[in-house]
């Protein structure tokens, strides 16, 4: 036997030791899961997508807030923005069969979407009827009709309220204002197109005549902060940026008028990427089952005054909502700017 021969043999289990301990890691990097026939793997990095549009508001903080709740229970996760605003983070995400859109989405992605961006949908069909903005925000809401939330994370409860030394004790008194003098007072409100559309519910289920007024700024927080400063004397802002305010004594709530329906809540829900396996589906729910029992998570949204709303949702819920912001977008006809 030669002396390479005898080489050879001695190198080839060190040789082994390797490539099975390469395996080994890899497997454990990257689990199979069911059928490893057709190799499909779920990367171990959960990405959280949120519409460009929407950065800096409240469905990049649930967002944010979920990633890093997922992370304490041992899934690596994080946020990224999604470009194209509204429609074109919608589509690309869910219409992208051939892999054509950038970033094209991984079995890891999820897409979130929030009352915000189903408002942004309505409002860009109502104000483009025609031409290529109005195809891409059609095309984005029958690509959200056909898909189903994995979840919705958190919901915001509308609230209204006033400056301390305000006269209105009620809402009842607030809409019974209003229907005398439709402009007797300026609302402060956050300028999403949501939070707009349901102050324009707000005057139409009370029987508002004419035109309220109303001024919009960049957050809820800077709402209340117009409220204090008297530039307007009533608020209408999600509870977790009013809580604050309210909590340190400088503005007061006023109770849900009557007659109105219930408060309305803004929303914040995850979509899975298209085309997943049975398998694939399942390991994200169970994921997102583990975040709703996370006691950081709960409450990190309570201390903001957002509610813990990990829960399964029908599958129509996108589009019936999707139906309620076509409608609120021709009732906003009932505001105007200051």
């Amino acid at each position: 036997m030669s002396r390479q021969s005898r080489i050879g043999r001695a190198l080839w289990p060190a040789l082994l030791a390797v490539v099975v301990a390469h395996a080994v890691s890899d497997l454990l990097h990257h689990p199979f899961l069911g059928d490893t026939g057709d190799a499909a793997i779920v990367d171990a990095h959960l990405t959280l997508w949120v519409p460009g549009t929407e950065a800096g508001g409240p469905s990049e903080a649930v967002a944010r807030d979920a990633a890093a709740s997922l992370q304490l229970t041992g899934r690596p996760a994080t946020v990224k923005l999604r470009a194209g605003g509204a429609a074109g983070a919608v589509s690309g995400f869910l219409d992208d069969l051939d892999g054509a859109s950038d970033p094209a989405p991984r079995p890891s992605d999820l897409l979130v979407v929030s009352s915000a961006t189903v408002a942004d949908l309505a409002r860009g069909r109502a104000q483009a009827l025609f031409g290529s903005d109005a195809v891409a925000a059609r095309e984005a809401e029958d690509a959200l009709r056909r898909a189903r939330p994995l979840a919705v994370l958190a919901s915001d409860r509308l609230v209204l309220a006033v400056r301390l030394r305000s006269r209105l004790r009620s809402g009842a008194q607030l809409v019974g204002d209003l229907r005398d003098r439709p402009h007797g007072h300026l609302f402060a409100v956050e300028g999403d197109a949501w939070t707009k559309t349901q102050l324009g519910r707000l005057v139409q289920r009370a029987g508002v005549p004419g035109h309220v007024p109303y001024r919009a700024y960049p957050s809820g927080g800077e709402a209340a902060l117009g409220l204090e400063s008297g530039d307007a004397d009533v608020v209408l802002a999600p509870a977790s940026a009013l809580r604050g305010e309210i909590a340190a004594g400088r503005v007061r709530a006023l109770s849900w008028p009557r007659g109105a329906g219930a408060a309305p809540r803004a929303w914040t829900a995850v979509l899975e990427a298209p085309g997943l396996r049975p398998d694939q589906h399942a390991r994200l729910k169970d994921e997102l089952a583990r975040l709703s029992a996370d006691a950081h998570w709960r409450a990190s949204l309570r201390a903001q005054g957002r509610d813990v709303s990990v829960r399964a949702v029908p599958r129509d819920f996108l589009a019936r909502r999707l139906d309620d912001a076509a409608w609120l977008q021709r009732v906003t006809a009932r505001l105007s700017t200051d």
